[in-house]
């Protein structure tokens, strides 16, 4: 498991779509 690129990726993303993330986190 790469968890430390998985957090890198989702901060990253949350940073700049946060949005994205809650929708994909809600499916």
């Amino acid at each position: 498991k790469v968890i430390g690129a998985e957090s890198l990726k989702d901060m990253v993303d949350k940073l700049k779509s946060p949005r994205k993330v809650m929708m994909l986190v809600k499916g």
